[in-house]
C-alpha cells in the first residue's frame, strides 16, 4: 500500500482494471455509482470523499464515469443504483485502501457479495469476503448499517473472514466506511 497520508483516488473510470471481474459488469456498477452521485451531487466530475476505518480516516476523491440521459434511464430505480453503486465504490476502496483485488461474485447465503484476495500473499487459498451496502436517502446512519453488515458476515462462520463496506452517498463529502468482521 502507498503512503498512509496520500489522498485515495477512487477512480471509477478505470475500475474494471482494478479487479478480476468481467469488465462489462464492473463498468455497469461504476456507472451506477456515477448516476447516484450525479443525482445527489450534480455538476461534478470528481467528488470529495473519505475512507473511514474505525477511528482512522483518509481523504479521497471519487472520479466518476460520464453520465448522460441514457445512463440515468438505465438506473432509473434509485435503490438498484444505490446498491450497485455502493458495490463499485466498495471494490475501489478494497483495492486502494485495503490492497485487495476482488475476483469473484458470491452466491446468496454466503453473507457477502464478493471474494477478494491480497495480491502479495503467497497462499492461493487466502481469501476474504466483501459485503457491500449503500445509503443514498433516509436517516439511517452508516454506523447502524455497518453493524447490520458485520452481523451478516458473522452469521456464516464457515466462510472466510472479511470486510463490510458501507458507502454513504448523502453527505457533500461521500464516505466509504470499511470494517473487518471479527469472529
Amino acid at each position: 500500500m502507498s503512503d498512509a497520508n496520500a489522498i485515495i483516488d477512487l477512480d471509477l473510470t478505470v475500475l474494471a482494471q482494478e479487479t478480476e471481474l468481467s469488465a462489462p459488469v464492473v463498468q455497469a456498477i461504476a456507472l451506477a455509482a456515477s448516476v447516484v452521485l450525479d443525482r445527489l451531487h450534480p455538476s461534478r466530475a470528481i467528488d470529495p470523499a473519505r475512507v473511514v476505518q474505525g477511528s482512522s480516516e483518509r481523504l479521497a476523491t471519487v472520479r466518476r464515469v460520464p453520465v448522460d440521459a441514457q445512463a440515468r434511464d438505465s438506473y432509473g430505480d434509485p435503490q438498484e443504483a444505490t446498491e450497485e453503486g455502493a458495490e463499485g465504490l466498495a471494490i475501489a476502496a478494497a483495492r486502494k485502501a485495503l490492497d485487495r483485488i476482488v475476483f469473484r461474485r458470491l452466491p446468496k447465503g454466503t453473507g457477502a457479495d464478493y471474494l477478494m484476495r491480497d495480491p502479495a500473499a503467497n497462499d492461493g487459498d487466502a481469501y476474504e469476503r466483501l459485503e457491500c451496502s449503500g445509503i443514498a436517502e433516509g436517516s439511517e446512519s452508516a454506523g447502524t448499517r455497518m453493524r447490520e453488515k458485520l452481523a451478516q458476515l458473522a452469521k456464516v462462520p464457515n466462510q472466510p473472514a472479511g470486510f463490510a463496506a458501507v458507502t454513504d452517498f448523502r453527505p457533500e463529502v461521500v464516505a466509504v466506511h470499511l470494517a473487518r468482521c471479527s469472529r
